[in-house]
């Protein structure tokens, strides 16, 4: 994946991109959700990151809005695993989980 603006690559259970924070935590229905709260800033960004728990490890992207702009979250879960939804947009002040669940084939 590569990024087109400023690009942040971190690993650890809480990541924030430009001041809105990223967080994995266990799940009440699968294994792990993943929650985010998109906060205003002043500088678009485009960054990658990942956040953990256990051996779970989530890849994050994200597209930060100029400021009042609406956020989008993509997360990229470990194989085996599926996001729902794979993908949120956030306006400002809005908070949104993507829940991490174990795959079970067709």
């Amino acid at each position: 994946m590569t990024c087109t603006a400023a690009c942040i690559i971190l690993a650890a259970s809480t990541w924030s991109p430009d001041q809105s924070p990223v967080q994995i935590v266990p799940g009440v229905r699968c294994a792990a959700e993943v929650h985010i709260t998109n906060r205003w800033n002043d500088n678009p960004v485009e960054a990658s990151g990942a956040v953990s728990l256990g051996p779970i490890n989530v890849g994050i992207h994200a597209f930060i809005g100029l400021g009042y702009a609406p956020d989008t979250f993509t997360a990229f879960p470990p194989d085996g695993y599926v996001a729902l939804p794979e993908s949120v947009t956030l306006e400002e002040g809005e908070s949104g989980v993507i829940e991490i669940c174990e795959f079970v084939g067709a």
